[in-house]
């Protein structure tokens, strides 16, 4: 098992941020009414005391961070002077604990914040009257309805990127989700192709794991590192961060990795190079060159003779075939791809002059 395998099945970088992926949701469900008593009333929906709401540590999988905490300071601004808008309610979720009956904020952890961030600047006096909507989840929501919820319900500020990881990682691990059913409950938030990339992700060391965090290098960015460079990524990422620095760059991109100038410059000077090995070849001198030498130059312009052939016969087909299209459109004959010509509509199959 390597470092990085290894790191799959750990919680531990995860646990750096404040996140916990292997939490699984194991009350039992309790009585709404009930629950709802000691802490709001209800109208067209609850209003509800947020100082006697409750949440279930490591549920939500935000990282509370500088940037997690300016966000909550521009809600709670946004609140004193908007108020809470009531098409934004908490989602709350009956549990039952030591034999009584508790809401817990499943959805609007963010909201949560913000407003008992704006309730501990008020006036002690109107803070008592503050109330914020709740709605509940109805009777027979499941723990991994919850799951796919807390993923759907944040559309306000999406997940961050490794957030969404962790919570991709929960699913897979503790649920025992398939990559399928993972996709079907993230629709419009994960595609079939950054499914495993954030899989990857999820997994990557601390390392790797603050870049991605702080928006210094993308998903698909540390994806392709760990996948190109395995245990090296870690190495080949500190010196591409070095690279980025250099050049002023915020973001670590794929071209400040070691050896893509190279490779960039590789491509642009392909052709020179093909028709300078083919100068070579036809040298006299080139029968003075090692067996070896001659062998590998011999079988790379051998397969690129090939693919060439190859690639201008497909060329050839789609050319005739839009030929083809286009004089079918238009009601005319269409040319055989040996130079014939054929009636659209000849069933025989055999071949007529056309005048």
């Amino acid at each position: 098992m390597t470092e990085l395998q290894h790191d799959a099945f750990s919680s531990d970088v995860a646990k750096s941020f404040g996140l916990n992926p292997d939490m699984k949701f194991e009350a039992i469900p309790g009585n709404v009414k009930s629950a709802m008593s000691d802490i709001g009333t209800k109208k067209d929906m609850y209003s509800v005391d947020l100082r006697k709401t409750k949440v279930l540590e490591g549920f939500n999988p935000r990282i509370k961070d500088d940037l997690y905490w300016q966000g909550i300071r521009d809600l709670a601004d946004s609140m004193k002077q908007h108020g809470w808008f009531p098409d934004k309610p908490l989602a709350g979720y009956a549990i039952k604990e030591n034999g009584e009956d508790l809401i817990v904020v499943v959805e609007g952890g963010r909201r949560r914040d913000a407003g008992l961030l704006l309730l501990s600047e008020m006036d002690p006096e109107l803070a008592k009257e503050y109330r914020a909507p709740m709605v509940t989840k109805k009777n027979g929501t499941s723990a991994l309805d919850l799951q796919y919820g807390l993923a759907q319900g944040n559309s306000g500020v999406e997940f961050r990127p490794y957030e969404l990881a962790i919570l991709v990682k929960r699913l897979q691990h503790v649920y025992e989700q398939t990559d399928k059913q993972i996709l079907e409950g993230m629709k419009g938030l994960v595609s079939a192709s950054y499914l495993p990339k954030l899989q990857m992700v999820a997994a990557a060391p601390k390392e790797i794991a603050d870049r991605v965090v702080n928006g210094q290098l993308s998903v698909t960015e540390a994806y392709d590192l760990m996948r190109e460079h395995g245990n090296k990524a870690v190495e080949v990422l500190t010196h591409a961060a070095a690279v980025s620095e250099a050049s002023g760059s915020k973001k670590i991109l794929k071209k400040h990795m070691p050896g893509q100038k190279l490779a960039k410059l590789l491509v642009k000077e392909a052709q020179p190079l093909f028709d300078m090995v083919k100068k070579v070849q036809a040298d006299p001198g080139f029968s003075a060159l090692s067996e070896d030498t001659r062998a590998v130059l011999g079988d790379m312009m051998r397969e690129l003779s090939e693919k060439a052939e190859q690639f201008k016969v497909e060329e050839a087909k789609m050319l005739q075939a839009q030929a083809d299209a286009e004089a079918e459109a238009a009601g005319q004959t269409s040319l055989d791809v040996d130079g014939g010509q054929r009636a659209d509509n000849d069933e025989s199959g055999e071949a007529h002059q056309v005048a």
